[in-house]
């Protein structure tokens, strides 16, 4: 088992430095940068890294999809809400708030940015705060929910007086 593991990061090391390298190469940069920030998520989700080194890989994640989205001066909502998850897993809630934020300023029945909204509330522990999203939530009657377990978790959330 210690040899498959040893097999498996030195794997990811390799896909890192490949990834790098094409990044500082490549004729796309912006694909390459793409490339890098999912290869350091990746072996960041991996398991096999301590906290620490997790941590160095989820901050290089994010600054290169920063650095791809002030380079390319346009909002791409995948990446803006690839962002607003990472900050929540780095414990930037304001960073992460701002970014599911700045989707709903321009998409205001956006499902997964709602759904990243809460998460951050959630996990900063701001009752009220994933209450009044929940609330906004079921009254916007969105129509992206990717499961019947959404609606679910959203009247829980909206209805739980633990969240006061």
């Amino acid at each position: 088992a210690h040899t498959a593991l040893t097999r498996l990061d030195e794997a990811f090391v390799q896909a890192v430095k490949t990834a790098k390298k094409q990044m500082a190469a490549g004729a796309s940069k912006a694909a390459g940068r793409r490339r890098y920030a999912e290869t350091c998520l990746d072996y960041a989700k991996s398991g096999l890294l301590d906290a620490d080194t997790r941590r160095h890989y989820l901050e290089m994640a994010r600054d290169t999809l920063s650095t791809e989205l002030d380079a390319e001066g346009a909002a791409d909502t995948d990446r803006i809400l690839n962002l607003g998850h990472l900050e929540i897993q780095l414990g930037g809630f304001d960073r992460a708030v701002a970014h599911f934020q700045s989707i709903l300023d321009k998409e205001p029945g956006n499902v997964k940015a709602l759904i990243g909204l809460v998460e951050a509330h959630y996990t900063h522990g701001n009752g009220k705060g994933l209450q009044t999203v929940a609330r906004r939530m079921q009254s916007a009657r969105t129509t992206g929910a990717e499961s019947a377990s959404d609606g679910i978790l959203l009247h829980f959330w909206a209805t739980s007086p633990k969240g006061t």
